[in-house]
């Protein structure tokens, strides 16, 4: 018997692609207006519960902070205390290493950060079937660009709290 493993691999992460979602319990909607349509959405058991972050950003009150990952409170918390006792230093770039040595310790550095990002985001399937198409390294051409973003992103926002804990002082 001769198995295709290709269509069967993709068969598989299809299956898991759209696995129907569990309805949560009914809560009250997260916005103050509701239209017509998410009221029959809501009815049909087609809602989402978001956290008090989300919901700020996405009624535009968002901080403006972009880190470039997503930090638990534990470690944005962590990232102001360092921070903050630099206050008083200068804004030099040898004062910006020991930052840097010190966010590595806190395990809060770039790289840290982006190889967690990539540990959670990793697809086996999905890199099993690049290799079946021919395709040598698809996950580093594909994710390149957006680890290099997301780590110039991370250190453009340290900088910038950096400056502003500074000014405060």
């Amino acid at each position: 018997m001769s198995v295709d493993l290709r269509a069967l691999l993709q068969q598989r992460l299809d299956a898991a692609a759209y696995r129907p979602l569990t309805t949560p319990p009914a809560q009250p909607t997260p916005t103050a207006a509701a239209t017509p349509t998410d009221t029959a959405a809501a009815a049909k058991g087609d809602t989402v519960s978001l956290s008090a972050e989300a919901l700020a950003y996405l009624n535009g009150q968002s901080s403006g902070k972009n880190y470039g990952f997503t930090l638990t409170d534990g470690q944005k918390k962590k990232l102001q205390n360092i921070l903050a006792a630099y206050k008083d230093q200068p804004v030099t770039k040898e004062t910006f290493q020991k930052i840097q040595t010190d966010l590595r310790k806190a395990g809060l550095d770039a790289r840290t950060l982006e190889v967690r990002e990539q540990i959670r985001t990793f697809q086996s399937g999905g890199l099993m079937l690049s290799y079946l198409d021919g395709q040598k390294s698809p996950y580093e051409a594909v994710n390149r660009p957006a680890t290099t973003t997301r780590m110039t992103t991370y250190t453009d926002q340290v900088i910038a709290d950096w400056k502003a804990v500074v000014k405060k002082a």
